[in-house]
């Protein structure tokens, strides 16, 4: 996905702002329409469940990759991005499975102590890259939850009999056409997908009359804080800093439940 988005955008000289976050939160922001109104190419790159670190990682990329500073970078802070929770994990899952290699991962301790549980674990990723298939097996629970649910909290696990179940050659083919229309979506949105739908985008919002109920435990969750999320957000911020690029935080609402029963931790 990301040498997707990269190779998919409008490479000019004109200094960028860069979006770099959760997808899901920063769902609301559609960058064509923003470059429009501020007459600045916008470089949308947020991902599913993206945490600190993995935005740490995506800078790096994007540095090797493009090369032209930008004139800001905007990162969605959340309480989300320091709790020790599901959220976390499901992000570590997407990374190491689904993104690009990043030797980092082993020589950087901040990048290690996160992604890399243990040996086996580093052992694993290496193998991953050699062998994709091995990725599948770990992957497809999380996969389900994040991009299946949509839910943050990953609430409601579909079961993987309904992944496995059934004509293989139709899942295919539907796999294929939504990949398809997902690939539009992006490059015709500049990196924007309107999550919950299955259209595409018209501009129209949709509330969501029946969320999904808040777990039980959330608040407990929410509570325990990750160290590495908080060195990730002190090493991104000081590098921009040094780099005398300005960056933006932006604390954008959740869910009006979820802002009324833990406003107190955000």
């Amino acid at each position: 996905m990301n040498s997707f988005l990269y190779t998919k955008s409008n490479l000019n000289s004109e200094a960028p702002i860069v979006f770099i976050g959760d997808s899901q939160i920063l769902s609301g922001i559609h960058p064509q329409e923003l470059e429009i109104k501020i007459g600045r190419p916008i470089w949308f790159l947020p991902r599913p469940s993206e945490q600190p670190e993995g935005m740490l990682l995506r800078w790096k990329e994007y540095e090797r990759k493009i090369k032209i500073k930008p004139s800001l970078v905007v990162v969605n802070g959340s309480v989300f991005s320091i709790a020790d929770m599901d959220v976390a994990s499901a992000h570590r899952s997407l990374e190491l499975n689904y993104d690009s290699f990043h030797f980092e991962i082993f020589t950087k301790t901040i990048f290690r102590n996160f992604y890399l549980k243990n040996i086996s674990s580093g052992l694993y990723y290496l193998l991953g890259r050699i062998f994709p298939f091995l990725r599948l097996n770990a992957s497809v629970s999380t996969t389900l939850k994040i991009i299946g649910e949509g839910d943050e909290f990953s609430y409601s696990e579909k079961k993987i009999e309904n992944l496995l179940s059934g004509n293989p050659i139709e899942k295919w083919r539907f796999n294929l056409n939504r990949n398809r229309f997902l690939e539009i979506e992006y490059s015709k949105n500049k990196g924007y997908l309107d999550w919950g739908k299955e259209l595409s985008y018209d501009g129209v919002c949709v509330p969501n009359k029946n969320s999904i109920p808040l777990p039980p435990n959330a608040e407990a969750a929410l509570n325990k804080t990750r160290v590495s999320s908080l060195n990730a957000w002190r090493e991104l911020f000081s590098y921009l800093k040094s780099q005398n690029v300005p960056i933006l935080a932006l604390s954008i609402p959740f869910r009006p439940d979820f802002e009324k029963k833990f406003r107190h931790l955000l």
